[in-house]
């Protein structure tokens, strides 16, 4: 081979290896925009999911309070009938108040 030849065979080896390398490079930064992509969607997400929880812990301590506020109500009108000579509160509409699912102690006094 005479030193054209090898300079020419050189000269297209060089080149590909350019081109390999200048792919990489584009194949990198289409990776690097993918990721950053991907990361931003994950912080969005993220975020939602952050709003989503705090809507909730609002409507969970509203009920919370609700449930308490019913409580301080029952334990009122259960005063009150121990101290009213034992009438019965469902004969008065007054203060008839039908509870399902609330906790007692069996000495609280309930009349059905």
């Amino acid at each position: 081979m005479d030193l054209h030849h090898k300079l020419d065979i050189f000269s297209k080896q060089m080149e590909r290896s350019l081109s390999n390398q200048i792919d990489m490079k584009s194949n990198q930064e289409s990776l690097r925009l993918t990721f950053e992509t991907q990361l931003e969607n994950w912080r969005i997400l993220r975020d939602e999911i952050s709003m989503d929880i705090t809507a909730e812990r609002l409507r969970i301590d509203g009920l919370v309070n609700t449930v308490d506020d019913l409580q301080a109500k029952m334990s009122t009108l259960e005063c009150r009938v121990a101290t009213s000579n034992h009438v019965n509160p469902l004969d008065n509409n007054d203060v008839t108040v039908v509870v399902f699912g609330l906790k007692f102690d069996d000495c609280e006094q309930i009349y059905c």
